[in-house]
């Protein structure tokens, strides 16, 4: 059915549909029934799941490694509201991708030298990112790989009859894809598949079987940074910490997070970060890390508690020694 869906979506973007038309194709036996939309750009609310650790339908090629590494979910970094099925957030926020130190899954060398010698493939890719095939391979050099930490809505391009077939995607979490200078997501590195930002969808039906911990109430939408990023902030899960991955590289000029290393602050004796963002990225457990900052006050109170009875202890101490003196006084005085 997934591929049905696709032949229907191709068939309805030729020239020859200029209006509100009904196809009929009869394949493998079964009778499957497509209409086309008004051209408003809004989905019907057919979205496929993809499961990370599987190329999907009509890869542009493959490229996939296995296992997919591990990541820490970031759903604290969510917020609230939704909209259009999905919340967003911009793909500057500190952690919301993660990734290996000075390690990437995707190998764009290879995406580019594939491209440029199928020009077929060129050509349909090119077209979804708005560029000409000769600036394919500066296009994806300047791509950044990460991996996702969210389920991350996209607008998914296959590769079918020499065409790049739209459909709208939701991408497990642990996806490496590449982002532009912006946060977001333009190509899924095991398939090569050009992204785009989802489509609006008031009405989701998914397609596919979702996966452990697959929540369709915390799905992420990335929106463009405001101005260009020059380094991504990345979670690395084997080690609970951030690293920064300069924009354009692969992993081999990864130093760690900069802010990582602030200044103390003036009560060293609170265990409250000072960067809320980056805590957001590193605690996976913030209920409990909440719980415990909140104890920190009583602690506090506890010392000062403390240190008011010393003081009162050593006047009582102060004032037995003066009336010592005092009593010796008058008895020399005697």
């Amino acid at each position: 059915m997934h591929r049905m869906a696709q032949v229907g979506r191709f068939l309805l973007r030729t020239p020859l549909v200029t209006a509100v038309i009904t196809a009929v194709v009869v394949l493998g036996g079964g009778i499957y029934v497509f209409a086309s939309g008004n051209g408003s750009g809004s989905t019907t609310g057919e979205i496929f799941l993809e499961p990370a650790d599987q190329l999907g339908a009509d890869p542009f090629l493959n490229q996939l490694r296995t296992p997919v590494p591990t990541i820490v979910l970031a759903r604290e970094l969510l917020p609230d509201e939704r909209k259009n099925g999905a919340a967003s957030l911009s793909g500057g926020t500190v952690g919301l991708y993660g990734g290996t130190l000075n390690d990437s899954l995707c190998d764009r060398d290879q995406l580019t030298e594939f491209l440029t010698t199928n020009p077929g493939y060129a050509r349909a890719w090119a077209s979804v990112q708005d560029i000409t095939i000769e600036q394919i391979p500066a296009f994806i050099a300047d791509l950044t790989p990460v991996q996702l930490r969210l389920d991350t809505r996209v607008t998914n391009h296959g590769y079918l009859a020499g065409d790049a077939t739209p459909l709208q995607s939701v991408l497990q979490a642990g996806t490496a894809v590449l982002v532009d200078r912006s946060g977001v997501p333009r190509a899924r590195c095991a398939c090569g598949n050009p992204l785009l930002s989802p489509q609006a969808a008031a009405d989701m039906d998914f397609v596919g079987s979702p996966w452990s911990g697959f929540d369709a109430k915390s799905l992420l939408r990335v929106t463009p940074h405001d101005g260009d990023l020059t380094r991504i902030v990345l979670h690395d899960a084997a080690t609970g910490t951030l690293f920064d991955r300069a924009v354009g590289t692969d992993g081999d000029k990864d130093k760690a997070h900069l802010e990582a290393k602030a200044k103390p602050t003036t009560t060293p004796a609170s265990n409250t970060p000072s960067n809320p963002a980056s805590s957001a990225a590193l605690v996976t457990t913030p209920a409990k890390a909440t719980a415990a900052t909140e104890r920190t006050p009583t602690a506090v109170q506890a010392t000062l508690t403390t240190s008011t009875a010393v003081q009162a202890t050593a006047t009582t101490s102060t004032a037995v020694q003066a009336t010592a003196t005092t009593s010796t006084a008058v008895q020399a005085t005697a």
